[in-house]
């Protein structure tokens, strides 16, 4: 769950989500960052913010879920 990253001379850009790994795990996780915004305080003002700053729904829902798997690495 990265940004692939594109370059070309100077440039560097940010393109859409590296899908390396497993697609069920992705969608799991996915899931469960879907409830955990509606259910978590923390997890829910971290994804109307994203909302606020004019993110697209899934683009929200990726940071919640990339917030999570933090969350659970280090816990």
């Amino acid at each position: 769950m990265e940004p692939s990253i594109y370059q070309s001379g100077e440039y560097v850009g940010q393109g859409k989500m590296v899908k390396r790994d497993s697609p069920s795990l992705r969608w799991a996780i996915l899931q469960a960052a879907r409830l955990i915004a509606i259910q978590s305080p923390v997890f829910k003002t971290d994804f109307v913010k994203k909302r606020k700053e004019g993110k697209q729904y899934n683009v929200a829902l990726s940071h919640v879920a990339k917030k999570l798997v933090r969350v659970m690495f280090f816990y």
